[in-house]
């Protein structure tokens, strides 16, 4: 709630398209005024809005940091052991979306991508507890990312027609402008025959 191009672009049409109609416009902004409020309760001595969200980077950064040297020192795939824990749980409720949602200011997903292991972690609770709908999730990604690629084909392709086609319908509109101004007498052309 606090990265201006996230919350506008991301965070509250994803409200917007979830909370049924009268309730999408009261409580996206409800959520914000919560959240933002913490943040000036978290942090009370800073009054810029971007410095604030610089601490809450630097400490995210770090909580993330530690999180990856604990997952480091157990011999499992989960914080402790071979099985899932509450813990598992709650740091999954937190990086899953981090790591899967398409943000637009990604620089915290991208300091969660530079650890692997809770990559690898997200990934193992993904395809272990939630096999369908990872399945699914993959698809879907795969689909766009293919259709991207054609889409970004086709307009490499299109690029030097493009130039071509815009100068062939300005030199039509002009000539229609010009043959409707001579049509209704705003031009007046005069042939001498000498």
């Amino acid at each position: 709630w606090v990265d201006d191009i996230n919350r506008m672009e991301i965070t509250r049409p994803w409200y917007w398209k979830q909370i049924p109609f009268p309730f999408h416009f009261y409580y996206p902004g409800k959520f914000e005024r919560k959240a933002q409020a913490l943040i000036s309760v978290i942090h009370p001595e800073v009054e810029d809005l971007k410095l604030k969200e610089s601490y809450i980077l630097a400490e995210a950064e770090a909580c993330i940091s530690h999180l990856a040297t604990r997952l480091d020192r157990t011999p499992g795939p989960y914080f402790f052991g071979p099985s899932p824990s509450s813990l598992d749980a709650l740091v999954f409720a937190y990086l899953g979306p981090l790591l899967k949602a398409p943000l637009k200011n990604n620089a915290f997903q991208n300091h969660v991508r530079a650890q692997p292991n809770l990559a690898r972690f997200v990934l193992c609770i993904c395809q272990n507890h939630f096999k369908k709908t990872y399945q699914e999730f993959e698809q879907k990604r795969k689909k766009q990312e293919k259709e991207q690629a054609e889409k970004q084909k086709s307009q490499d392709l299109d690029f030097p027609h493009s130039l071509r086609n815009s100068i062939l319908a300005a030199i039509f509109a002009t000539c229609a402008m010009t043959g409707y101004a001579v049509s209704i007498g705003l031009i007046s052309v005069s042939l001498r025959n000498k």
